[in-house]
């Protein structure tokens, strides 16, 4: 079990980070799409 623990919390920490960077990438995407629509009207 705690072999197994150890394997999972690394795992998760970089999963974690990895969401973190695709979140900020899709927030930046979907904030310039927010304002190219912005100019648009």
């Amino acid at each position: 079990m705690k072999n197994k623990e150890k394997g999972i919390k690394p795992q998760k920490s970089t999963l974690s980070k990895t969401q973190e960077v695709l979140y900020q990438k899709e927030f930046k995407s979907a904030d310039r799409m927010y304002f190219d629509t912005k100019k648009r009207v």
